[in-house]
């Protein structure tokens, strides 16, 4: 006697041709960690990282504080719409994208886009390789609690799970997101009625949602198995191609310092454009 299949749940994907430099990605996984983070923030997220504009994240996880690769899943063609990149996101239980004005507006030409990361290499470079910080740091981004009591509660968690002394520590995921933002002068939330601002230490990934955020929802970017798309051995090429350029890009970011990896990212954004025609 069988049992009814269960059914498989429908991969996501983010279209890359519509992500800019500096858009935010708001996410929560399915682990404890994760569900506790987000109850204790008044959200549905635990997660901000901040897209670099060359298939890339930058966030501060467990691992430490860097780059991590995006999965190039698909490459699609639609009708005058050229070649691109579908992004695999199923890993994720919750995303949404977000973008500052200020940096869509930036980005609208050609120019204003390299220069905005050009901007973003330019600061998050000497980010690269820190460790993620104690977890009682993040005692001032919990809303409704009194930061020394925030601060004894995660200091004991801490204590209980063994987490190691910090040597180099950076930023907490959306501190780190909203420091960046603020770099391109796209302050990430508004003022409050006594024109005071927020402090980066003080913003979870919740706050970049809420009600006094300034980052709009970024639409129609998320898609699924339904989308329709394109693929032939052409595409097929065009994939291995831009993985490629991600391997090289992935593999410079280890070896080159700040001035070297602006410069070569900005090659490689060349190249991938040359690919897209």
């Amino acid at each position: 006697m069988s049992g009814t299949p269960t059914p498989r749940a429908a991969t996501r994907y983010v279209r890359a041709d519509r992500l800019l430099p500096g858009d935010v990605f708001l996410s929560r996984g399915g682990d404890k960690d994760s569900t506790w983070i987000a109850r204790s923030t008044f959200g549905p997220f635990s997660h901000a990282a901040i897209y670099d504009g060359n298939h890339f994240l930058f966030e501060a996880i467990d691992d430490g504080v860097g780059y991590t690769k995006l999965n190039l899943a698909r490459a699609c063609r639609n009708p005058g719409q050229g070649s691109f990149i579908l992004i695999d996101v199923s890993h994720y239980n919750k995303l949404e994208i977000r973008r500052h004005p200020a940096i869509e507006e930036a980005c609208k030409t050609l120019e204003g886009r390299r220069n905005v990361i050009d901007q973003l290499i330019g600061w998050l470079g000497p980010k690269n390789g820190l460790e993620y910080p104690a977890l009682s740091t993040l005692a001032k981004a919990v809303p409704f609690v009194p930061w020394p009591l925030a601060f004894a509660l995660l200091w004991v968690i801490a204590r209980f799970q063994g987490e190691p002394s910090k040597v180099v520590p950076g930023m907490f995921c959306s501190q780190l997101v909203a420091c960046a933002l603020r770099d391109l002068d796209a302050e990430p939330l508004q003022s409050t009625f006594w024109g005071q601002i927020m402090t980066p230490e003080k913003i979870s990934p919740n706050r970049l949602q809420s009600r006094k955020t300034q980052l709009k929802l970024v639409d129609d970017i998320i898609v699924d198995d339904k989308y329709p798309c394109e693929c032939d051995a052409s595409q097929q090429y065009f994939l291995e191609q831009m993985r490629q350029l991600q391997d090289q890009t992935n593999a410079m970011v280890a070896k080159c310092g700040a001035m070297e990896r602006r410069k070569a990212l900005l090659d490689l954004e060349n190249r991938y454009r040359r690919y897209l025609r």
